[in-house]
């Protein structure tokens, strides 16, 4: 058996080739298109998200000429109230159009029935894999019901694919399957044992793959909006917005029954191959969305790069990483507070641990630690409720600052080190101050910064070789008396394992999904590509792939985007030079190309960052439909809301499901002005992309484009460079 893989190009891989060009002005370009009988003005068009285009939305993009395709999850009656403002009959050639979008469902049948009536005639096939039969289906159905229905659907990534929707009966196909990505706020290890948010990675920065080995991120971006799904893992404190297409690393236990599983545990099924003829290994990449009856996994064992100690000097004193000053900055961490007050005698610096009154011995432990470290006598007071710890120094006291306070409180990346007495110290000193002893052995803390709970998490496993349970407490008085909800943060806790050899295999560590679902938000999602072999990750304590990678990995579900487009592309090439004449039916007389339909429009749907991308993506399509572009304008869903004098559009899930809750800023998009502004921009570089080429209007940027591979340095090259940005 033989075979070939081929290369995956996604737009940043490549660029056009200057060619000899007669356009003096950009005025000289026609960037508008036909789709058929239908006439835009311009090529682009926002992406049919809830995040985008509403009705206000829609309006703008008519009025600019464009195509307005409305998304499907808005209700049903306000969709029909848009349609029916729009003039279907009296358009003129400056005016664009309006769509609607239907799923696959009987009840999809009737809203084309009802759009068809108020006079929409485009739809818009709306799901994620295109290149089903429940898709094909529909669009028999349309066809045969409504057959002057202008049908766009999709989404596929392969000749094949948009050959069987074009047979169908489809006039468009959206080409492009967009890489699974997160949202912004997960959180990604990183070789020094801390974790970064994943839009905050930067390339150059060193993370951890799923050997557990420190490996380069390449390249760290947003790569538009799209639907995610919820998962919570039982190692992360709180849930994880994925989309549902994300790669995960997985041991299969599809097969495995319970009574098998219960008898042998995980690390007997999983490093055992299967049964099957040839035996295969349990371990294998799949789709988050086809693996909620497995096992995640984390690595084993981990090569952090971090000092094994440190020195430090704090005024006159020399801090040195061992178990009592590990105990000192564990119980800070918990119980501990810097303050500066200033009085008309001068300034004074306060450092205070507060215990309970039954936790005399902590208190005694903790003045000890600091006698020998800092040669300071620490007092021990009782007050009301609580056992009072305190000294004064102006040096620590600013040092500790660095520690931050509340939800903030962490500890600072330079005292992070692989000494295990101080190490030891340090989880002495959380369990001591914030956590609880039980009496099966398991140890837990509670705290309202989730940075705390990382540290825990990884000090747990450099100790004692696994990571803690993790959960999501929401809000917590702690037993404080007056406290009320708008007062109060959202704790988590972390709690150890009473015996975690069942979940070591002989290479990972076995995270349990908890659940997962589907929920419809539509958000900014971000993807990071490394230097191995493994293209992998840890995001949220579990093993990923990254989604842009140029080789194909196990399941091979996925197309890098501009390969996706040039095979499409391709494939229509082949049938209309060899079965179709444009404007004619078909002449040949093989059957089995009957039902081919000319000309098939493509529409590049996904990874479009800016108008190069445009350009390049225009040389095999004939239109390009954009979402985290527009995304934040001023006529798009959602309030406008400041945040540190910046101001963002802030967005919720559709109708079919609210979420409540989502970390970091995943649901917010900067604000980027009028939609018209916005595409005035996109629109001129567009014609200077296609200036460059010599082509005046998109028709002749179609015809053989000559395009040259880049590397991480030409790309680097591509974008300013050692100049300072104001």
């Amino acid at each position: 058996m033989s075979f070939t893989i081929k290369e995956g190009l996604t737009f940043d891989d490549v660029l056009l080739v200057p060619q000899h060009s007669n356009i003096s002005s950009r005025s000289q370009i026609d960037v508008s298109v036909d789709l058929g009988k239908f006439h835009f003005s311009n090529p682009i068009i926002p992406a049919n998200m809830q995040t985008v285009t509403g009705a206000e939305m829609a309006q703008a993009i008519v009025s600019n000429g464009g195509l307005a395709i409305l998304h499907r999850f808005m209700p049903m009656t306000e969709q029909l109230e848009i349609a029916k403002s729009f003039d279907y009959i009296n358009l003129r050639n400056d005016v664009g159009h309006m769509a609607a979008s239907v799923g696959v469902k009987d009840s999809d049948k009737q809203n084309v029935t009802q759009f068809a009536e108020v006079g929409v005639r485009i739809i818009c096939i709306d799901i994620a894999h295109g290149d089903s039969e429940q898709c094909l289906d529909m669009i028999r159905w349309i066809k045969e019901n409504h057959p002057k229905m202008f049908i766009i659907a999709g989404n596929v990534a392969t000749g094949n694919a948009a050959e069987r929707l074009w047979r169908a009966g489809a006039d468009a196909v959206k080409v492009g399957v967009g890489p699974g990505c997160w949202s912004a706020g997960t959180r990604i290890l990183m070789s020094n044992g801390t974790y970064k948010n994943i839009e905050d990675v930067v390339p150059g920065d060193l993370i951890i793959n799923m050997t557990g080995t420190p490996v380069k991120v390449l390249n760290a971006f947003c790569t538009g909006l799209r639907k995610v799904s919820r998962l919570k893992n039982n190692s992360f404190y709180t849930d994880s917005y994925v989309t549902p297409d994300h790669q995960f690393w997985v041991g299969d236990l599809s097969s495995i029954s319970q009574k098998t599983f219960s008898s042998k545990g995980f690390s007997k099924i999983l490093d055992q191959k299967s049964k099957t003829i040839p035996k295969q290994s349990k371990y294998k990449w799949k789709k988050i969305s086809d693996a909620q009856d497995d096992a995640l996994l984390f690595p084993r064992n981990i090569a952090f790069q971090m000092p094994e100690n440190f020195s430090i000097h704090v005024g006159k004193m020399l801090l040195n990483s061992n178990y009592d000053l590990g105990y000192i900055f564990g119980t800070f961490l918990g119980d501990g507070t810097s303050t500066h007050k200033i009085y008309k005698s001068g300034p004074n610096y306060q450092i205070k641990w507060s215990f309970g009154l039954a936790e005399n011995d902590i208190a005694i432990k903790l003045q000890h630690a600091i006698s020998k470290c800092f040669d300071i006598n620490a007092s021990i007071l009782e007050k009301t409720n609580i056992l009072e710890v305190s000294m004064s120094n102006n040096e620590l006291s600013n040092f500790l600052l660095d520690f931050g306070k509340r939800e903030e409180k962490h500890l600072p990346e330079n005292l992070f080190v692989s000494n295990k007495d101080y190490l030891a110290g340090l989880y002495d000193g959380l369990l001591d101050s914030d956590g609880h002893y039980e009496k099966d052995s398991r140890n837990s803390i509670k705290n309202t910064s989730s940075r705390i709970i990382e540290l825990f998490n990884i000090i747990t496993y450099i100790l004692h070789n696994h990571l803690p349970n993790n959960s999501f407490d929401g809000k917590s008085s702690g037993g404080l008396k007056n406290c009320t909800a708008e007062n109060l943060n959202d704790a988590y806790k972390a709690r150890t394992l009473k015996s975690s050899e069942r979940r070591l295999t002989h290479n990972f560590y076995v995270i349990k999904l908890l659940k997962y679902e589907e929920c419809e938000l539509e958000i900014p999602v971000y993807d990071i590509t490394v230097d191995c072999d493994t293209h992998s990750f840890i995001a949220n304590n579990m093993i990923v792939h990254n989604s842009l990678c140029t080789t194909r990995i196990e399941t091979g579900n996925g197309v890098p985007q501009l390969t996706a487009l040039m095979e499409v592309s391709e494939r229509r090439d082949h049938l209309i030079n060899d079965f179709v004449v444009y404007g004619e039916q078909p002449t040949s007389d093989r059957s089995e190309f009957t039902e081919v339909k000319s000309p098939m429009y493509i529409i590049a749907d996904g990874g479009i960052k800016n108008a190069g991308d445009c350009v390049k993506a225009l040389c095999f399509s004939d239109m390009v439909m954009i979402g985290n572009m527009f995304a934040g304008c001023v006529e798009t869903p959602g309030q406008v809301i400041g945040i540190d004098g910046h101001t963002f559009k802030n967005y919720v899930g559709s109708s079919t499901h609210k979420t409540n809750h989502i970390e970091g800023v995943a649901a917010l998009v900067p604000t980027k002005g009028r939609f018209k502004d916005v595409l005035t921009k996109l629109l001129e570089g567009l014609k200077s992309g296609c200036s460059y080429q010599g082509a005046h209007s998109i028709k002749e940027l179609q015809y053989d484009p000559e395009f040259t591979r880049i590397t991480n340095a030409g790309l680097k090259e591509s974008h300013p460079h050692d100049v300072l940005v104001t």
